[in-house]
């Protein structure tokens, strides 16, 4: 910090929390929960207990302001063997972490550039490589990476937060201005009077649960779900 400065500090902190992480396990753990709101209920108590570990880590870290990490905290805690063993432990787990992220790199990037696809080891090795070799030409290098990395990380995410609230909005406003009042006319016109909110009712439970044939179903070709494919409602 006191070499790079605070820009520097803010965008490890940036890319340690945005990290590819939240481009994977939302899906996988989506396919795994039944309604969207045990889903957000996962979601947030997981917000939690991230908020609560980064209180604790910066209470130890302004208590302790020495440069090493896990190590440090627990070699004053409880001696040199435990620091030298979640040293060690946090170095390996580090490793592991940046090959994770490489994979998932050169699987996005398959995606996104269907001509690369089966070369998803080789994207994530040259991508490995790649940023070793600037972390080589010298803090500064790493530093600057660093930084546009994570301004573009939240750039992009930014847009899509954005975006997704227009979308919600969009539907939103052509659910009560177009879609209920096309219900509500066709019910008054098949039943009429008390018959058209039994009618609607039964309309809305068909397009529900039309859309949730078709989450399955995308569930199924994104491989998310290795189940049997959903059958279509029946007329």
């Amino acid at each position: 910090m006191r070499i790079l400065g605070v820009g520097f500090g803010l965008a490890v902190t940036i890319g340690g929390t945005i990290g590819m992480g939240i481009l994977r396990t939302p899906g996988e753990v989506a396919a795994h929960l039944p309604t969207a709101k045990l889903f957000i209920g996962v979601w947030i108590l997981g917000g939690l207990y991230a908020l609560l570990g980064a209180l604790t880590v910066a209470e130890l870290g302004a208590m302790i302001p020495r440069s090493g990490g896990w190590y440090v905290f627990v070699h004053r805690a409880m001696g040199n063997y435990p620091g030298f063993v979640v040293g060690w432990s946090d170095w390996l787990s580090t490793c592991g972490t940046l090959a994770v992220i490489a994979m998932v790199v050169g699987e996005y990037t398959a995606v996104l550039i269907p001509s690369l696809a089966g070369h998803d080891k080789a994207i994530a090795l040259t991508a490995t490589l790649g940023f070793a070799a600037l972390q080589w030409r010298g803090i500064r290098w790493g530093s600057f990476t660093q930084n546009v990395t994570s301004l573009l990380k939240t750039l992009i995410f930014a847009v899509i937060a954005i975006a997704a609230l227009i979308a919600v909005a969009a539907i939103t406003v052509t659910y009560f201005s177009c879609v209920r009042p096309m219900l509500r006319g066709r019910g008054h016109g098949a039943a009429g009077g008390a018959g058209s909110d039994a009618e609607l009712d039964r309309q809305v439970a068909e397009l529900r649960e039309e859309l949730r044939v078709l989450r399955a179903q995308d569930a199924l070709d994104s491989g998310r779900v290795p189940h049997s494919r959903p059958k279509p409602p029946e007329a």
